[in-house]
């Protein structure tokens, strides 16, 4: 099955695809006239098209009925340092799979020089949701030091923080009684951990609640996906 993410709020019979769009349809997966495309975001929900009309720069799809309503998702929020570049394709990419809806880039004590390609992410991104079909594309926020994260603000209930080697009680255990319909958010650091900079003034900051992944030190991104994975499992 073929999905494509479209940034559309109001439907009609017909809708001239932009030009990315249909070169990758067209050029990349070879579709022709009559084939089925599903087109879906988050407030439209999912919708089977047929493509209807085929030139060498555009694409027109025609729209039949509709596969899924919209789903409101609870955000999901995952704070990270950067990595190298193929661990950071695969963190985007399983973080999408597992419904984060947020991401938000993080520099730290070991890890701060982070360059942003946006638009590559965008990609990244757009194209783990069409994979993995879920409704909705993780939104990429801006880069952010440490200090700034763990001080922005007041944390309601649902902010967390990974740290290894520490005496604290596993993610899984602190999410079991919580409520899965509410926001969370989850923090890891880079290769090599945080600083003992950083562990103290998190120490420091009531609503951040600190967890532990297992016994083992882990990567920065098998760190991530565990936590997305307990969030996932958590909200069922």
């Amino acid at each position: 099955m073929t999905r494509l993410y479209l940034d559309f709020t109001q439907l009609c019979k017909t809708i001239a695809l932009p030009v990315e769009e249909s070169h990758y349809l067209t050029r990349v997966l070879r579709l022709k006239v009559g084939d089925i495309v599903n087109v879906y975001n988050e407030h439209a929900g999912e919708w089977s098209t047929v493509l209807s009309d085929v030139t060498k720069s555009s694409c027109v799809i025609t729209i039949q009925r509709q596969m899924r309503e919209p789903v409101v998702e609870p955000m999901t929020r995952l704070i990270y340092a950067p990595l190298k570049h193929d661990a950071m394709a695969f963190l985007f990419e399983k973080a999408t799979e597992l419904g984060v809806t947020h991401l938000q880039p993080m520099v730290t004590d070991f890890a701060q020089k982070y360059a942003v390609h946006a638009d590559k992410v965008a990609r990244q991104l757009k194209q783990a949701s069409q994979q993995s079909e879920r409704l909705s594309v993780p939104v990429l926020l801006p880069v952010m030091t440490f200090d700034a994260v763990v001080r922005g603000g007041c944390y309601a209930e649902g902010t967390y923080i990974a740290l290894e080697r520490a005496d604290v009680a596993s993610f899984a255990h602190m999410l079991a009684d919580k409520d899965s319909s509410k926001p969370c958010t989850f923090i890891i650091g880079p290769e090599g951990g945080f600083s003992s900079r950083e562990v103290e003034l998190v120490k420091g900051i009531p609503g951040i609640v600190q967890v532990s992944l297992g016994r083992t030190v882990l990567r920065a991104e098998t760190a991530a996906i565990v936590g997305m994975g307990a969030i996932s499992m958590w909200r069922g």
